[in-house]
């Protein structure tokens, strides 16, 4: 046996074996055999048994699943890095998540980038609904779904922005220069691949309603401009978030103003080079969020195989 079915057949085993420890069944006639092989022998063992929450659950019902489809499985992904992960509601459709009741609100983790693994920085806990209509799509063919008019597969435009929202860091990890400005309708899922623009765009929209937050954006980020022509669009911009974020239910929504948008994009995009790496610094500084590199970080993704493992 080569070494790409003796780690294949490890990482079965270590599969079983959670499988008996966590006390969940385990179809002995049709697993494949290095799953049967752990099962069976932390059993013949009498290894202590505990009872799964939810997310040691998920942890496992993922990692069968990716062990079935050959999809690679990071070591980091965790029960805790899945609880760390979880939100309360989709912020793909604003609706509660439930658990367990077969429902399409039933919360599920997704691999953002479908050409990822299941590993750190490429995970979200959304609906199940918005993740079966992801499917297979692209980042591009949800973002043109976004542009759209139509509901398709029961989620209308605005819901795809805020699907192409969860996806544009780690579907841009590889080519970040690339990457979109989108107006932020949806929160950053936490622990994902982000960008300076989007944890700029976030903190912004985390703390410019209140006055005070206002003013510590604008006097935080004007040492950034390099000219009070640059100063002025920051102000305005800054401004129009602060008037757009009153009254609005949901503060993502501030983005979906055009003025809003405008204003942004002309402050950021005429900032030089080394402002716009002031803008991020700072926003990291204000934020308890990274950016995600491309060093390290994608090593476990086997982005060059499809996510798929290399056994």
């Amino acid at each position: 046996m080569d070494l790409a079915g003796v780690e294949k057949n490890e990482i079965g085993r270590r599969l079983g074996h959670d499988f008996y420890r966590y006390g969940r069944p385990l179809d002995i006639g049709t697993n494949d055999a290095s799953v049967r092989e752990g099962y069976l022998e932390a059993q013949a063992r009498a290894i202590g048994q505990e009872t799964p929450d939810r997310f040691t659950r998920k942890w496992l019902q993922l990692r069968i699943g990716a062990f079935h489809r050959e999809r690679a499985f990071d070591q980091a992904v965790t029960p805790e890095l899945i609880r760390s992960i979880d939100v309360a509601h989709c912020p793909v459709l604003r609706i509660a998540l439930t658990h367990g009741e077969m429902k399409d609100s039933d919360w599920s983790v997704d691999r953002i980038n479908n050409d990822g693994a299941y590993a750190l920085h490429n995970l979200a806990v959304i609906s199940s609904r918005a993740n079966t209509a992801k499917g297979k799509r692209s980042f591009g063919e949800v973002f043109e779904l976004a542009q759209g008019d139509d509901t398709v597969d029961g989620l209308t435009p605005r819901e795809w922005m805020r699907l192409a929202n969860v996806m544009l860091g780690p579907c841009f990890i590889e080519t970040p220069g690339l990457m979109p400005i989108l107006p932020l309708t949806a929160p950053i899922p936490l622990h994902t691949a982000r960008f300076a623009a989007q944890v700029i765009q976030q903190l912004i929209t985390l703390t410019a309603k209140r006055p005070s937050g206002k003013n510590l954006l604008i006097k935080h980020f004007k040492r950034a401009c390099a000219s009070e022509a640059s100063q002025m669009r920051l102000v305005r911009m800054i401004e129009a978030v602060h008037v757009g974020l009153k009254g609005l239910d949901y503060p993502w929504d501030v983005w979906l103003s055009e003025a809003v948008m405008k204003a942004f994009l002309d402050w950021h995009d005429g900032l030089d080079a080394k402002g716009r790496a002031q803008t991020a610094a700072i926003a990291l500084n204000q934020s308890p969020v990274n950016i995600v590199n491309t060093g390290s970080t994608l090593h476990t993704w086997n982005l060059g195989a499809g996510g798929y493992s290399t056994f």
